[in-house]
This record gives structure tokens, C-alpha cells and sequence, in this order.
């Protein structure tokens, strides 16, 4: 989206201003004008000139999800500093907004970074969730970091999200670059609910480590 365009939807926002005693209708009308303003959005100008409208009105403090929003946004833009200056404004960040700091990092090749924030977040005594696991186990793959890779496995099972698919599809292909089939089909088989992307992430597994004829034989049981 170009400058000028979020310019004329951030002065029709500007007579739907966060309520400095929002109901949650209110709340709620608002946070969706502008999540929908966020995400579209293309350029770090833009980013920029929403976060400034979004700190003038007072809407970051009344609306904290917004903070997520930019940060996803910052993220999008490449721009994974500003993401995280915004991050460390958050005063009590949660999961969610240790999450959105993490896939930030993640996404944009900063590997050491997510795996730092995720050590930060477990030492500030803040459990992950389904969607904190798959960023910082990318990051793990990406370093070709084994240890580290073991240990958050470990923190998957303990939290008990070994079993998620979204979690176990990620287990599943960052064993796959190590050559631990074994451990791909075991963490296959404990999914809760496998769908075609656990079956894609098995069958690449296979197919990735020269095991063609057993990735045929499983393929076959699609169908």
C-alpha cells in the first residue's frame, strides 16, 4: 500500500479514535479497523506512519493487541529491529507477544536472536505455546543446532505439545535434515490429528534422505 493511501484511511480512523473507556464493542470495532489497515499494508513508510498515528491517539496503550499487529507488520516488512523495539515497550508481555517477537527473528534469518528471546521468555517464567515451538525450532534447523534442538523438543513434550500438528510437522522436518527418520515416524504417528501437511512433511522426510521406496510405500497409503 502506498503512503498516500494509508494517509486517507488513517483520517476516516481518526473519528473512530480508541475510547479512552472503551466497551469491548468499541474495543473491538476499532482493533478490526485497524488490523485490517495492518495487514494491508506493503511498505515500512506506511508501518511507520500507522504506528505514529496508532502512539498519537493513545490506541497502543487502550488496545494492547494492536502492539501485535505492528510487530507482525514490522516483521513483514523486514524491519525485525523496529519489531523489536516495540516488544520491549510491551510492559508484562505474555506468550503471545514473546511469540510475535520470535517468528519476527524467525522470519527474517536472525536465528540466534529467536532462540535468545525463547531462552528470555522460559527464564522470565512465560510458557510457549503451539505457535512459539515452530518459529524457534526453524531457527534451530536453520543453525543445523542439534543440542538446541533436543532441548526445545524436550520443552514440547514437557508442555505437552509434542502432539500438536503444527508443533510435530515442524519436529518432523527438522529431524528430517538431521537423518533421524526414526524419530520423523514417531513423532508422525503420535500426532493427534494428522492432516496432508504431516503426511507431506513425512513423505519429504523420506524422499529427502534417499529413502525413496519407503517414501513410495508410504505415499500409497493416502489413497
Amino acid at each position: 500500500m502506498g503512503r498516500s493511501i494509508a494517509s486517507g484511511r488513517l483520517m476516516r480512523l481518526n473519528g473512530c479514535q480508541a475510547d479512552p473507556e472503551p466497551t469491548t464493542t468499541t474495543t473491538t470495532t476499532y482493533s478490526s479497523s485497524i488490523a485490517s489497515l495492518l495487514f494491508s499494508s506493503q511498505s515500512i513508510s506506511a508501518a511507520v506512519q500507522i504506528h505514529g498515528h496508532l502512539s498519537k491517539t493513545g490506541a497502543l496503550v487502550a488496545v494492547h493487541t494492536l502492539r501485535h499487529h505492528l510487530i507482525a507488520l514490522y516483521s513483514f516488512c523486514r524491519s525485525p529491529a523496529s519489531a523489536s523495539k516495540l516488544f520491549d515497550e510491551i510492559p508484562q508481555p505474555g506468550v503471545v507477544s514473546w511469540s510475535f517477537l520470535i517468528s519476527a527473528y524467525t522470519r527474517n534469518g536472525q536465528w540466534r536472536e529467536s532462540l535468545l528471546s525463547f531462552s528470555l521468555m522460559r527464564a522470565s517464567s512465560v510458557s510457549c505455546n503451539e505457535f512459539t515451538l515452530p518459529s524457534v525450532l526453524k531457527a534451530c534447523s536453520a543453525l543445523s543446532d542439534f543440542i538446541a534442538s533436543n532441548q526445545i523438543h524436550a520443552v514440547s513434550i514437557v508442555t505437552g505439545f509434542e502432539s500438536n500438528p503444527f508443533v510435530a510437522n515442524t519436529l518432523i522436518t527438522l529431524y528430517a535434515d538431521f537423518g533421524n527418520l526414526s524419530s520423523c515416524q514417531k513423532l508422525f504417528d503420535a500426532i493427534s490429528i494428522s492432516n496432508m501437511v504431516s503426511w507431506n512433511a513425512l513423505f519429504i522426510a523420506y524422499v529427502k534422505n534417499d529413502r525413496c521406496e519407503r517414501a513410495v510405500g508410504f505415499s500409497a497409503r493416502w489413497w
